[in-house]
Parts: C-alpha cells; sequence; structure tokens
C-alpha cells in the first residue's frame, strides 16, 4: 500500500519543499524511473548511483547489506538499512521492485513511446491567438538501448528545430554505458559538473546535499550537454568521462552564433562501505576546475561537501554540510559555503541562492519534525553587493477519517526574505493550503498573500477524480499581482510528459482547466511544451519567466493593464506506446 503520492515521493527525494521548487526534466526523469522500477536487489553500482534516487552513503549502505544478509525482500527491512529510514523507504516504492536477484538487473522486451501535446491561447489579451506544440519519442529494447527525440516550437515562429535526441547503450548488468546526443553530467555536490536542474534554496533537511549520477542520457526538452559520454563500474570504483560542444545546441537549435567550444569533463568515484570520495575535471578554451567530493555517514549522521580549485583564476570554491536523523520524522541539517567572485561556474550547479556559484558566501541551518520544519539562510556576495536573509517555516498534518478513506491535508507556510543591501527589502509571503481526498475524488485549496512592493494574493479551488484508465480535473484561480517583483508561482495540472509552473501577474480570473490523459498513473506530472520556470523558487541558470497571463513577454517588468484579465487554454494530448 503507498501512503504518499508520487508527487509527494518526488519532493522527498529531491529535497523540495513544493511543487514550484521543481521544473520539467526532474519531473520527467522521475516519471521514467515510476515506469520502470529499478531491480534494488540486482542492481549493480554504477546503476544504483545514475538512478539518482539515493546518495553514495545509502547505495554503500545498500551493498554491504546485500552482501552480508541477500537479498532485500520488504521495504520495512529496507527502512531498517542505515542511512535509508521510513520515509525514503516509503517514497523509493514508486521507483524500485524488490525481486530476488537474477544476477542480471536488464528487463528483456521493447517498447515504443510518443507523447505529443498542442497548447493554445485563442484569447490572448486581445493579440492574435499563439499556439505552440510539443513532440516526444523514445523506443526501448528493455534496459540495453534506448534512443529518444524531444522537439517543442511555436506556430507563430515556423522555424525548424532539431530539438533534444539521445541515444543510449548499456552493457551488461549496467556496469558500462556511452551516451551520444544530449546527456547530463552530474559529479559531487555540483562544484565543477552539474547540468540540468539545480534547485536553489534549503527549504528541506533534503536539499542540503547532491545525488550525484553520474552519466546519464538526457530525454527532456530543457538544455543539456551536447557530445559523447561513458561510464565504466570496476569494483568500488566508477569512472565517468564525456566531451561536448558548448554552444551546439543554440546553434542548432535557434540559430544563435556564438564561438564553439569544445570541452571533456571526467570524474573518478570510489565507494566504501560507510561513504564514498571522488575527483572531477572539467576543462576547455581558458577554463580548468578541479575538485574532490566526499560524504560519509554514521548511524543518521552525514558528512559531505567539495573542494574545488580554477586554474586559470587561482580561485578557491568550498561547500561542505552535514546532516543528522536521530529518529523518524526528525532532522537537522547545515551547511556553509564560499564561491568568490572569480572562480569559474560555467557548468556549476552546488547548493546555494545565487543562479551561479559564485560571488557568494553564506551558511544555512534546517530542522524537521513530523509535522513541520525551519529553516534559515543567510547570504552575503564578497564583493559586498548584497547581503540577504531568508526564514521559511513550514507546518502540515495529514488526518484520516471514515475509516481511511477521507483524507484531510490541512498546511501552512510563512516565509522572509530581508535583503539589508542594498535596499534594505523586506518580503513577507503567507500560504495556506487544503488537500482532501475521497476515494477516487479529491479536492485541494490554497492562499497565497505576499507584500513587498504592494500586495498580492492568489486563491485557487482545484477539484478532480482519478480512476484506473482516465482522470478529469477542474480549477478555479482569482489573482490579484500588480508589481512583476510580486508575481506569485503555482504548480498546476497539465499534459503528461512535462510540468507547468505559471507565473502570475496582473489582476484576472483564471480559466477551468480539465485534463483526461490516455493512462493512469500521471498524476501530477503534466505540463505544457513551453513549460515556465521560477526564478525565486529554485532554477539555476534561467531568466524570469514569461506569465501565461498576460500576451506581453515581461522581458523587462513589464505594466499590468487596468481592470481585469482573462485567460483561456486548451490541450490536446497525444499518447501511444
Amino acid at each position: 500500500m503507498l501512503l504518499i503520492t508520487l508527487m509527494e515521493a518526488i519532493m522527498l527525494l529531491a529535497g523540495v519543499a513544493n511543487p514550484e521548487e521543481l521544473d520539467e526534466s526532474e519531473i520527467e526523469r522521475y516519471t521514467a524511473l515510476s515506469e520502470h522500477k529499478l531491480q534494488l536487489n540486482s542492481a549493480s553500482r554504477s546503476r544504483l548511483l545514475s538512478c539518482g534516487l539515493m546518495d553514495g552513503y545509502q547505495v554503500a549502505s545498500i551493498l554491504d547489506y546485500r552482501s552480508r544478509t541477500g537479498n532485500i525482500l520488504s521495504f520495512s527491512e529496507l527502512a531498517l538499512i542505515d542511512g535509508i529510514g521510513a520515509a525514503t523507504a516509503e517514497a523509493l516504492k514508486h521507483f524500485v521492485d524488490l525481486k530476488e536477484s537474477s544476477g542480471d538487473n536488464f528487463t528483456p522486451g521493447g517498447s515504443l513511446r510518443t507523447l505529443g501535446g498542442i497548447r493554445g491561447d485563442p484569447w490572448n489579451a486581445g493579440k492574435a491567438p499563439e499556439y505552440c506544440y510539443g513532440i516526444k519519442l523514445k523506443v526501448e529494447a528493455g534496459d540495453r538501448a534506448m534512443v529518444s527525440w524531444a522537439v517543442k516550437g511555436s506556430w507563430s515562429k515556423p522555424e525548424f528545430t532539431p530539438g533534444s535526441f539521445s541515444v543510449l547503450y548499456n552493457g551488461k548488468n549496467g556496469r558500462w554505458k556511452i551516451v551520444a546526443g544530449d546527456f547530463n553530467a552530474r559529479f559531487g555536490q555540483g562544484l565543477a559538473v552539474w547540468s540540468g536542474f539545480s534547485m536553489s534554496g534549503f527549504s528541506s533537511v533534503s536539499a542540503f546535499s547532491k545525488k550525484q549520477s553520474g552519466i546519464s542520457a538526457s530525454t527532456s526538452w530543457s538544455s543539456a550537454l551536447r557530445g559523447v559520454a561513458g561510464s565504466f563500474e570496476a569494483g568500488r570504483f566508477i569512472f565517468n568521462g564525456g566531451i561536448f560542444i558548448d554552444g551546439l545546441r543554440g546553434l542548432m537549435d535557434y540559430g544563435k552564433k556564438r564561438a564553439l567550444s569544445p570541452y571533456g569533463c571526467l570524474n573518478m568515484n570510489y565507494s566504501w562501505k560507510s561513504g564514498n570520495a571522488g575527483l572531477s575535471l572539467v576543462a576547455g578554451p581558458g577554463s580548468c576546475v578541479v575538485s574532490s567530493d566526499w560524504r560519509m555517514g554514521w548511524k543518521g549522521l552525514s558528512f559531505f561537501g567539495e573542494l574545488a580549485w580554477d586554474f586559470p583564476a587561482r580561485s578557491p570554491a568550498v561547500y561542505a554540510g552535514l546532516s543528522w536523523k536521530p529518529a523518524y520524522g526528525w532532522a537537522i541539517a547545515a551547511n556553509g559555503r564560499y564561491y568568490p567572485g572569480g572562480f569559474s561556474a560555467l557548468f556549476s550547479g552546488a547548493p546555494g541562492q545565487g543562479s551561479r556559484n559564485r560571488d557568494e558566501t553564506g551558511s544555512g541551518l534546517t530542522a524537521e519534525c513530523p509535522w513541520g520544519s525551519v529553516a534559515y539562510d543567510w547570504c552575503m556576495a564578497p564583493s559586498g553587493k548584497s547581503d540577504t536573509h531568508r526564514i521559511i517555516v513550514r507546518g502540515s498534518r495529514d488526518f484520516k477519517l471514515a475509516g481511511g478513506q477521507l483524507g484531510l491535508s490541512p498546511g501552512a507556510r510563512l516565509a522572509l526574505r530581508f535583503k539589508t543591501k542594498p535596499s534594505g527589502e523586506l518580503r513577507t509571503d503567507v500560504r495556506a493550503e487544503l488537500a482532501t481526498s475521497y476515494r477516487e475524488w479529491s479536492a485541494a485549496f490554497r492562499y497565497n498573500w505576499i507584500q513587498c512592493n504592494g500586495t498580492a494574493w492568489l486563491w485557487y479551488a482545484e477539484a478532480g477524480r482519478k480512476s484506473e484508465c482516465w482522470s478529469a480535473w477542474l480549477r478555479f484561480t482569482l489573482f490579484k499581482v500588480d508589481s512583476w517583483d510580486d508575481r506569485i508561482y503555482a504548480w498546476e495540472r497539465d499534459l503528461p510528459g512535462g510540468f507547468s509552473v505559471p507565473a502570475f501577474y496582473g489582476r484576472g480570473l483564471r480559466r477551468m482547466e480539465r485534463e483526461i490523459p490516455g493512462r493512469a498513473g500521471n498524476e501530477g506530472h503534466t505540463g505544457r511544451p513551453d513549460a515556465h520556470h521560477p526564478a525565486e523558487t529554485g532554477h539555476k541558470g534561467r531568466g524570469k519567466p514569461v506569465p501565461f497571463q498576460r500576451g506581453d513577454k515581461c522581458k523587462n517588468k513589464p505594466q499590468p493593464p487596468d481592470g481585469a484579465a482573462a485567460a483561456i487554454h486548451y490541450r490536446v494530448l497525444g499518447f501511444t506506446e
């Protein structure tokens, strides 16, 4: 029996406090893992690390337990393994299988999966209608090989782009693999190389440390490294390497004329019973960064970090932290970081508050209990340009009534951000939520109030039904956001296979929305082909998102029109497998 939903499991493993902190590529990665579960009792060390579900210490604990006692027979047994715990074991139910080991983790057979979506805005604030499309194609030969292609665009700008493409081949037992096309490289804590999704902020204990996955194929619309890469496992060692060309994807997809720069990345990781350590290198024209990362644990206590050196700039960078989980539902974590302004952070994605790991010094502390959490983070630019304090307090409880058939989950969140430099600005964000469910029916309500440049608020009510073969949802939203700096992000359901977190700005009424996927199991994993990404809730290297409510592109803090505004939105979905 699953006690938490798929979205809740993703949030726990990804280390985020709410869906607005996720992005499309992470949702797609976790969705693929839930549809093709990992065989936990037969997976190799490389396979366990590359899936990104567990950190190096957890992987080492599982391998040690398997070598001493044999197969893991239940999730209750998995929860007793050092470094796992009941909450993580419950979340892993969505992604792993506990079948007895057969010596080969690979599943025979093949599949063809296609996903297409069309998004239209027939009423676009008095402007011409906008229509966007997105297509994804994936061909798999069991777990041995995979070919994927994803492309999106707009009919208002009918320019062909090759999109994202990747070819993957796994060796026997997953001990080696090679990827051509778009791939992600995620090493250590991300100081040297971390491509793809990288959240900022420390609203949960899980956000303090990264779960490195080494080399993996990218099947998302989102940007990744483009080139050739591979990995190889030899005993307790795992070797990763890749060659990619910076600027190639921008040239091929958008015609951006910029210098094409070849780069190479290497990583060596060694694991033992109580942790792992690694060395990483990324080098290219005028750039060479070397780093050493580590993670060690013992009975709920974990110590992790990474130290990097930029040779051309002669500049160091360091990130270190520790976490402690004394009992079920209780945890505390702290960190310290130093990213000087001269440090080259072209491909980095280490934990922090800024969009890049440079010109930032700070520390954070977060404590969690079964009914809530308190987080504090201080961040200062060594150049003296900014000094920011953040405090986040969250609380929630789950209640089961009517013999467990009726569920109630009230929650509240208070977030304060105080900038002592340069403006002395205080931003207050208050959120109250209520989710309820009865058998196949569910409803959710949220009120968000923000005080910063002005006063902004948003309210929505959502209700729906999810059965074995179909689901439908209705949502009604009211909002008043007069300042672009006070914009409010709200995750919402959309097309399966993507993710949607639009920015609400202006004044108006949000549409009724409906979703009827062609298959079950996509709860909470939806999005439109041109999904927007929050700039403040945790996504590195992105600019300001385009608020869907306005016809303007809002690149230069647009002014909201007088009166009310409304948007009508529809989707068309095709899915085969």
